[in-house]
């Protein structure tokens, strides 16, 4: 069904979070994205306004967007909720030949809420190589640097009863930062369902994980192939989602009866593992 449909029955203030990939007008081969552009103005502002108001006083909004829209999105997304963030998905070069511009190679992701208080889980990137070249060798078997391996210009930077209490960990790397650095689901990626503008689930995940905690409602009005049902299924988020082309909802409705099947999987042999550990 079409997004306005499924919104009228939900009751106000009930989504944990929005993660959502809607139109850009790009004339792709799917509803809405080839409009005059007074009428995607408005259509994206109903959106926007109507999924606004379903958002708890805690929720959080995630909108992927391109930059010829960028400007637009922002001026509606401030009519209704908070900003605090552009995050920026960087991806690999496709090789493309005489290239007759700088080469695109990002999409931005609008990160906003529903007010200053908002659930926030905080992520973080893996370690760098260098960094595990730098610190490796100095760190305990589970990562933790003692005060006495710091370097001598650390020792000095630090006093040993507060390093102490938070002493550093290689293996945890840094937090995550508003670049985010995920290929594209390309042709030959097990994700690949054909929607043409399919979005990684390792992206969708940090966002989940970021804004919303076990049990919570997670909503995409616009969920093309499911990521974001997928990524919330499996980190046992619950989830309520509108597709209004058919070819599109069977598509997500098959990932997410795969999914279904894998996360059962999952639970059966960690139940397995359980009673052979208490064993």
């Amino acid at each position: 069904m079409d997004y306005y449909e499924l919104l009228k029955n939900l009751s106000e203030s009930k989504i944990d979070l929005v993660v959502t990939d809607p139109p850009y007008n790009k004339k792709k081969d799917f509803s809405n994205d080839n409009l005059p552009t007074d009428k995607f103005v408005e259509f994206t502002d109903k959106w926007i306004s109507a999924v606004s108001e379903k958002l708890k006083p805690t929720g959080s909004l995630y909108c992927f967007v391109n930059l010829e829209c960028l400007w637009m999105f922002k001026s509606i997304l401030d009519r209704y909720l908070v900003f605090q963030n552009l995050l920026v998905w960087h991806f690999d070069s496709m090789l493309r030949k005489n290239a007759t511009n700088y080469e695109n190679r990002c999409e931005f992701v609008f990160f906003y809420t529903k007010s200053d208080e908002f659930t926030w889980n905080h992520q973080r990137e893996p370690p760098s190589d260098m960094t595990l070249r730098s610190w490796l060798n100095r760190a305990d078997k589970d990562g933790y640097i003692m005060y006495d391996d710091l370097c001598e210009s650390d020792k000095a930077r630090f006093k040993r009863e507060n390093y102490d209490k938070s002493p550093r960990n290689v293996l945890r790397g840094p937090p995550v930062g508003n670049v985010l650095r995920f290929a594209r689901v390309s042709s030959r990626s097990k994700e690949r369902m054909g929607h043409p503008t399919q979005k990684p689930e390792s992206i969708v995940e940090i966002f989940v994980k970021a804004s919303s905690n076990e049990g919570d409602l997670v909503l995409d009005p616009f969920v093309g192939s499911g990521t974001t049902m997928i990524v919330a299924k499996r980190f046992r988020r619950r989830f309520v989602g509108s597709e209004i082309d058919g070819s599109f909802y069977e598509m997500a409705r098959y990932r997410l009866d795969e999914e279904v099947v894998s996360v059962r999987m999952d639970e059966f042999f960690t139940t397995i593992d359980k009673f052979a550990s208490d064993d």
